[in-house]
């Protein structure tokens, strides 16, 4: 009688798995990502582990009758989770992953002024932040003016960052519709 430490496991059933168990951790992550920030592109992670997931789903087809006794292998649970994980991030990814693509996309083509807003607002607040960190990793005093250089040339015409007091930004921001402008100071410390 053989020991079950003697028979050797599956090769394939172990991509199986290692597939899977990635593909899974691709598709959670990604969607929780895609979710939470709005970068651009972020939507090729969980795509990324659909792919892995079809390379699971084949591997454990392929080592289900590779781990029966007449190959003298074992490893029949890792090719089975595998071939499952596979085909639930699959099933994951197509359901979900349109469902958070087509509302930022609509956005996208609708040009929604107060998304617009909030987008430039945000790209305003990070251009201040970036130019303050290098006027103080360099020793120099944070002008308003550094921060407007640093802003996206998509923001041109529809942003200003002015000094309005020592310490004191004002970030404007334009919308097309209306022609009216919306400020928030942005104060610094140095």
């Amino acid at each position: 009688m053989t020991s079950n430490n003697a028979t050797p496991t599956s090769k394939t059933a172990l991509w199986a798995l290692i597939l899977g168990t990635s593909a899974l951790a691709l598709v959670f992550g990604g969607i929780i990502l895609l979710a939470v920030l709005e970068l651009p592109f972020l939507w090729l992670i969980p795509l990324l582990g659909m792919f892995l997931a079809v390379g699971a789903i084949t591997s454990g087809h392929i080592g289900i009758p590779r781990t029966s006794a007449r190959h003298g292998r074992r490893g029949r649970p890792l090719a089975v989770t595998g071939l499952v994980l596979g085909y639930i991030c699959i099933v994951l990814t197509l359901l979900v992953l349109p469902s958070l693509i087509v509302p930022q996309a609509l956005d996208d083509l609708e040009d929604n002024p107060e998304r617009m807003k909030q987008r430039a607002f945000s790209d305003a607040i990070r251009a201040c932040e970036s130019a303050m960190a290098e006027a103080l990793s360099n020793g120099e005093e944070f002008r308003c003016e550094d921060a407007q250089d640093r802003l996206s040339s998509r923001w041109d015409d529809k942003v200003a960052i002015v000094d309005t007091a020592p310490n004191s930004c004002m970030i404007l921001v334009m919308t097309d519709d209306s022609f009216t402008a919306a400020a928030i100071p942005w104060n610094y410390s140095p």
